[in-house]
């Protein structure tokens, strides 16, 4: 399982590392990953943390992580 958000970021390092979209996609598609979708609430809550975060270098997928992690953690 993998937030949408990170995956974007693999897809990301992976095209700087000279791998094509197709290239890519048939690499990632082996793994049958399940993407989690991130919603509005979640872009705003991530955004929102963005200034409280900089000092220690979170990027958008590590704070969307924490979110996904910190949602999957909760108990009914």
């Amino acid at each position: 399982m993998i937030g949408a958000v990170n995956l974007s970021e693999v897809y990301g390092k992976l095209a700087e590392a000279g791998g094509t979209e197709a290239q890519i996609a048939q690499a990632l598609g082996v793994l049958h990953l399940a993407v989690e979708p991130f919603d509005g609430e979640q872009a705003r809550i991530a955004g929102t943390l963005r200034l409280p975060t900089r000092s220690i270098r979170l990027s958008l997928g590590d704070r969307s992580a924490s979110l996904w992690q910190s949602n999957a953690n909760r108990l009914p």
